[in-house]
């Protein structure tokens, strides 16, 4: 059992890396644009009065078919920590910005002031001195220029901002795309890709994938497993013979992507998907909007238009059960348990699907069948 997890099931699980989000994939909440006023090196510095000072924040596109539900804008004062050079004299410092905000047509809106103040103090033991970030927020523009005016160290005017010390503009946008029209409109999944994993002649996983909708917030994908063992030893059922259920048999997750992987910890039989899309009414983003299935309710195998054959069981010679959890946008954690033949359990190894290391336990047994050694649950690489 020493060598159960590179022979067999490493060779099994997922290999679950989450990728860049690629911009195709259009949903809210992630419409941002920033900019950063600060000393880049030691040799640097931002003067009062000159262009190091001054800088623009720009959200684009401003407009086009979407809604933006809320448009936030931040102005942010702090010390950087990891700054290149160590500053430890402390000082209380406080600057004066003006703003020039801009709506969506980039006219002007009305200019201000803001004052922000932090207490950089390195080495005081009081950490309540220390305020190492402020903070200011308002609302509706999609530009807008912010501008050192002033820098007051200890009760004294400056001109120079301290090398460690950054202004940063953001804009937030919480942006609907329309998904009313393509509602009513399936989703077709168009690729299976099987994959192994190790270079073991043994596939490990199946990524479904499916194309983007516009408009949609995420998507929802539900599979289920029908086996096709006969009565005869090493015979099989025919597709035309089997029967799947999504109603009352199937696991679902949901997920922002445009992808899922799924590992295949199955008996010899077939998995059977389907896919719809979420979005928001872009009127009012409060109210959701639930996108058609790809396929029926049920129906037999080879009527279904989604389906993977599954020709090589998982560990077709050893007892095994396998449990998941899952969480928000399709995480999910695998413990699947390895068992001898007088159903002992031998070797536990968990695995989620965010990182890439696998924890591994295992139980060793005496000549009387009684537990000895518990070996403590350690991580292990997952082979690349």
């Amino acid at each position: 059992m020493k060598n159960l997890l590179t022979r067999r099931f490493m060779k099994r699980l997922l290999s679950f890396s989450f990728l860049l989000f690629t911009a195709q994939l259009v949903h809210a909440g992630s419409v941002e644009a920033t900019r950063r006023i600060y000393s880049a090196t030691p040799s640097d510095t931002v003067k009062v009065g000159t262009s190091a000072a001054k800088d623009t924040v720009n959200l684009t596109p401003k407009t086009g078919s979407f809604t933006d539900f809320l448009v936030t804008d931040v102005v942010t004062f702090g010390v950087d920590h990891h700054y290149i050079k160590y500053i430890d004299t402390a000082m209380d410092v406080r600057i004066r910005l003006h703003i020039q905000p801009y709506d969506a047509s980039d006219s002007p809106l009305t200019a201000f002031y803001q004052n922000l103040v932090i207490k950089y103090h390195p080495s005081d033991t009081d950490t309540v001195s220390f305020v190492d970030k402020a903070v200011y927020r308002f609302t509706g523009a999609y530009k807008f220029i912010f501008t050192i005016d002033s820098v007051i160290i200890d009760n004294v005017a400056d001109s120079i901002l301290p090398q460690n010390m950054y202004v940063d503009g953001l804009i937030h946008a919480e942006r609907y795309y329309d998904f009313s029209s393509n509602a009513s409109t399936a989703i077709v999944i168009n690729t299976l890709t099987d994959a192994d994993l190790d270079c073991d002649d043994t596939l490990d996983q199946v990524e479904v994938s499916w194309p983007v909708m516009s408009g949609a917030e995420e998507y929802q994908l539900e599979w289920t497993f029908v086996n096709d063992y006969d009565t005869v030893p090493s015979a099989f059922l025919a597709a035309s013979a089997l029967s799947f259920d999504f109603r009352n048999n199937s696991t679902r997750i949901t997920t922002t992507n445009n992808y899922y992987d799924i590992p295949l910890l199955f008996d010899h039989g077939y998995i059977i998907f389907r896919v719809r899309a979420i979005g928001r009414d872009e009127a009012d983003p409060t109210q959701i909007i639930v996108g058609v299935w790809s396929d029926s309710d049920d129906g037999t195998v080879d009527d279904a238009l989604s389906s993977y054959h599954v020709t090589t069981p998982h560990e077709a010679s050893l007892n095994w059960q396998v449990t998941t959890t899952f969480a928000e946008d399709g995480k999910k954690k695998e413990v699947i348990s390895y068992f001898d033949g007088s159903l002992r359990n031998r070797q536990t190894v968990t695995r989620i699907n965010s990182d890439d290391n696998v924890i591994v336990g295992e139980t060793m047994y005496d000549h009387q069948g009684r537990p000895a050694i518990n070996v403590l649950p350690a991580p292990v690489t997952y082979p690349a």
